[in-house]
């Protein structure tokens, strides 16, 4: 199997992460630093409509790919970092921190994806 197929199988899988999230309230796909349902399933829907139009372009699957794999870390990074700067200035009213169970398979999730979208990029492998 090709890496275009396996990102267009991970880009078309999308409804099913959607579906999980609407009937358990189990995010794997996303996890947004702020409260939005809406906002799930827009990037959702954004993510599975480019990958699916991108499926006969693997040059630009794979850029989405990384593109897309990239701002998801970073949502997932303000996930964690949004709450321990709002726990530093109110100590008081302050709940636990912790990342969950969900956030570490979001993050493998995610890092798999990347790194073989990155590393199995011809350009990186023609100069290593």
């Amino acid at each position: 199997m090709n890496q275009s197929a396996i990102f267009s199988k991970y880009y078309l899988a999308t409804p099913v992460f959607g579906g999980l999230y609407f009937v358990t309230e189990v995010n794997l796909r996303i996890s947004l630093p702020w409260d939005g349902n809406h906002l799930t399933y827009i990037y959702m829907a954004v993510c599975f409509v480019l990958g699916g139009l991108l499926i006969k372009k693997p040059l630009l699957l794979r850029v989405f790919t990384i593109f897309e794999c990239s701002v998801n870390l970073l949502f997932l990074a303000l996930s964690v970092y949004i709450p321990i700067v709002t726990v530093a200035s109110d100590l008081e009213n302050s709940e636990p921190i912790g990342l969950s169970i969900i956030g570490v398979i979001q993050f493998c999730l995610v890092a798999c994806i990347l790194l073989y979208g990155f590393y199995g990029n011809l350009h990186i492998k023609k100069n290593t």
